[in-house]
C-alpha cells in the first residue's frame, strides 16, 4: 500500500479494518433480526429488532410484514440497548477520521494520535458489548438472540483487532526520526539518542 507513504502495514490494515467494522456494526444495528419467537404448534415467527419487529405467523408460505414494536419488547433494557449501540458508532467513526489522518500525513503520526485510535477502537467495542449484554437480559423466554446481535458484535470483534493493531505503532514507531524533524524545522537541537 505505497498510497499511505511510510505508515506502518499495521496502521494500514487497522485502518482497512475499521471501516468495515462500522458497516458491519450498523448493519447489525439496523436489521429487525435480534431476536426470533418461533412455535410450530401455534405457528407463530416473529423477528424483532431494537426499531422495529417482522411478523411472518400463519401457514408456510405467508407474508411477512414489519410492523412497529409490540409493547411487551418496549422495555428499560431495550432503551439501554439502543443507546449503547448508537452510541458507539461516534468513537468508531472518530476512530476512522483518526485513521484516515494517521495513515495519510507523517505529521499526525504521533503516540497522542495512536492512543486516541486505540481508546477510540475499544471504547467502540466496549459500547457495543455493552449493548448486546443488555439486550440478553431483555430476552424474553421462548425467545432466542438472532444474527442481527452477531453482525454487531462482528463489528465489536473488527473493532478491538483494530485497536490492538495499533499497539504495535505505538510501542515501535520511529517517533524519534518526527521528533528530530519538528525540532530542525523550529531551529531546536535534535533529541539524542539514548
Amino acid at each position: 500500500m505505497a498510497f499511505c507513504g511510510l505508515a506502518s502495514a499495521w496502521a494500514k490494515l487497522a485502518f482497512l479494518l475499521l471501516l468495515p467494522a462500522i458497516a458491519i456494526h450498523c448493519a447489525g444495528l439496523a436489521t429487525p433480526y435480534w431476536m426470533k419467537v418461533t412455535t410450530v404448534s401455534s405457528r407463530v415467527n416473529v423477528t424483532v429488532g431494537l426499531w422495529k419487529q417482522v411478523n411472518c405467523s400463519g401457514e408456510i408460505g405467508a407474508p411477512c410484514y414489519g410492523e412497529p414494536l409490540a409493547a411487551v419488547y418496549k422495555t428499560n433494557l431495550l432503551t439501554v440497548t439502543r443507546t449503547l449501540e448508537c452510541m458507539a458508532i461516534v468513537p468508531a467513526f472518530l476512530a476512522i477520521v483518526l485513521s484516515v489522518y494517521y495513515v495519510t500525513s507523517p505529521t499526525v503520526r504521533t503516540q497522542r494520535v495512536t492512543v486516541w485510535i486505540m481508546t477510540s477502537s475499544f471504547l467502540a467495542m466496549a459500547l457495543n458489548v455493552g449493548g448486546a449484554v443488555a439486550w440478553i437480559f431483555n430476552v424474553p423466554s421462548k425467545h432466542f438472540v438472532f444474527w442481527s446481535m452477531g453482525l454487531s458484535l462482528s463489528g465489536a470483534a473488527l473493532f478491538m483487532i483494530c485497536g490492538i493493531l495499533m499497539v504495535r505503532d505505538f510501542r515501535m514507531f520511529d517517533y524519534k526520526r518526527l521528533y528530530a524533524q519538528k525540532a530542525g524545522k523550529k531551529g531546536k537541537k535534535p533529541l539524542a539518542d539514548n
